[in-house]
């Protein structure tokens, strides 16, 4: 039994090194990518330095690289505006 295992995983590790595709590759391949909002919301709890081992896993599994970097550089200027406007309105606000 324990033979027959073996070789499946050699099987599998061979053919991902040659790049002939097998049945759990191509199940990746087509898995559903994330939405703008899914990779949004997990950027923004990201940011918090909130999440769970379960959620982060999901979410390297279905958020690529470039929508992380998109969205996060997004996230950081609308922060770093918003951060702007309620100092210059403070101090504005209190120059008068």
């Amino acid at each position: 039994m324990m033979w027959s295992g073996q070789c499946k995983n050699l099987y599998n590790e061979s053919s991902y090194i040659t790049g002939n595709t097998t049945v759990p590759e191509q199940q990746n391949s087509l898995q559903k990518k994330a939405s703008f909002f899914y990779t949004v919301k997990s950027v923004m709890w990201a940011m918090l330095g909130v999440r769970r081992a379960k959620g982060y896993d999901e979410d390297v599994s279905k958020i690529s690289a470039k929508q992380a970097i998109v969205v996060g550089l997004f996230a950081v200027f609308i922060f770093i505006m918003t951060l702007y406007f309620v100092v210059s309105f403070v101090i504005g606000s209190t120059a008068n």
